[in-house]
């Protein structure tokens, strides 16, 4: 029960195509056709019998032609509505693939844009580079500098050393000089009371003049001995002043050296810990610019391969709407034939009662639509009634009617002149 309800269903389903309905309708009219034949033959024969009942009869088949007209109106307004869906989806298929080519422009200039923005960021990053070089050179610089000016400033400072070494030897030899004057002076006035002395022990004590000469003979000895020994440990002293002024002129020298040479040690050092800083810097920015320029690698072939999905996602739906195309017309072709086949068999059956089989010959003839263009067989076999800009099926408003030839077909007399009699005009 369920097999024979499902081709009940699939039999009903097919007599409620626009094709077996336009073939059932032919049907229908051939049917009319040949009762109104049957029924002209009765009426020449039968003439003037029951007229009232052949009027009515008449009237019934005018009514019946009318429904069938109405319900033929109504199949092609249906038709119409269905043309007008369908061209609604075409439009809106064409406003969806204008809304993915906007998108593919946004997305192409946010790229552009990102690029951009890159490209100024990289730009800022070098001139903040080449900002922290010269900052770094400019410090270098003034290190430089200020170790010039330290140098001169030692130098400044052992040049005052040097000379309060010289003026203080200066000062010793000036208090040495002022010492010998002064012994001098006292030798001076010594002599000169001596001299004194002598000649009022010479006036006094003549007798005593042996004694008193030895005497003082004696004292002049020691007194130029003890003269001399002073002078020797004067000298002494001096020798003493001058070597240790020797010495520590020595030990200054000596430690101006070794500080000349720590401070030369230390620059080298300072200058090795830059030359290393600037090779490490380097390293560094060598690195950043190659991990930078694997990442711009990273971006395009990112990029090359949204562009490789997107174009094969095109493709792949460019191929499934050629597959469904290809489909739809394989359908068609097949209910064509199935069609054709019913469309037979009924022509067959009646042409065995009816004479008349126009209706018939033509609602079974080839078609897909009710236009009168060219059949696009890649669109599913569709036959639109528009002109047609290419072999897509894109149906454009129809520009073009018989009407031009229908005017050129009448007669050359003016129409106006002829209907200026009719209101009654002269």
């Amino acid at each position: 029960m369920r097999r024979e309800a499902i081709e009940a269903a699939k039999i009903y389903q097919y007599y409620q195509t626009d094709r077996v309905k336009g073939l059932h309708q032919a049907l229908l009219l051939t049917e009319v056709l040949r009762e109104r034949e049957a029924q002209i033959e009765f009426k020449k024969k039968k003439t003037g019998i029951n007229k009232k009942r052949e009027e009515e009869m008449e009237h019934e088949r005018e009514k019946a032609i009318l429904k069938e007209q109405k319900k033929a109106h109504e199949c092609h307004m249906k038709r119409q509505a269905l043309c007008r869906d369908q061209l609604e989806q075409i439009k809106e298929h064409k406003h969806q693939a204008e809304l993915a080519k906007l998108e593919t422009k946004r997305e192409a200039e946010g790229i552009q844009r990102l690029t951009r923005l890159y490209e100024l960021d990289v730009l800022r990053e070098k001139e903040k580079k080449e900002k922290e070089k010269l900052e770094h050179k400019r410090a270098h610089l003034e290190y430089i500098a200020d170790q010039h000016v330290l140098k001169a400033v030692k130098e400044q400072k052992e040049e005052e050393e040097n000379d309060k070494i010289r003026a203080h030897f200066k000062a010793k030899q000036t208090l040495a000089k002022l010492r010998r004057e002064k012994e001098a002076e006292m030798n001076r006035l010594m002599q000169e009371r001596q001299d004194n002395i002598i000649n009022r022990l010479a006036a006094q004590m003549k007798q005593t003049f042996q004694e008193e000469d030895e005497r003082v003979a004696r004292a002049v000895a020691e007194k130029e001995a003890a003269w001399e020994e002073e002078l020797k440990e004067k000298e002494k002293k001096h020798t003493a002043e001058l070597k240790s002024i020797a010495e520590y002129r020595a030990t200054v020298m000596k430690m101006k050296k070794e500080k000349e040479q720590e401070e030369r040690l230390e620059a080298k050092k300072k200058l090795q810990e830059l030359t290393e800083a600037d090779r490490i810097y380097l390293e560094m920015e060598k690195e950043k610019k190659q991990r930078q320029h694997n990442e711009n690698i990273k971006t395009k072939e990112f990029q090359i391969q949204q562009m490789a999905e997107r174009r094969a996602k095109r493709e792949q739906e460019k191929q499934k709407e050629l597959d469904y195309d290809a489909q739809r017309e394989i359908i068609a072709i097949y209910k064509e034939q199935e069609f054709q086949e019913y469309a037979k068999q009924v022509i067959e059956s009646e042409s065995k009662i009816a004479r008349n089989l126009y209706p018939l010959l033509k609602a079974a003839k080839e078609r897909t639509a009710r236009g009168h263009g060219p059949i696009y067989r890649e669109r599913g076999r569709i036959r639109p009634s528009y002109q047609t800009k290419d072999v897509s099926g894109t149906q454009l408003p129809s520009c073009s009617s018989n009407t031009a030839q229908e005017i050129k077909a009448l007669p050359d007399n003016d129409p106006i002149q002829t209907t200026k009699a009719r209101p009654g005009f002269t």
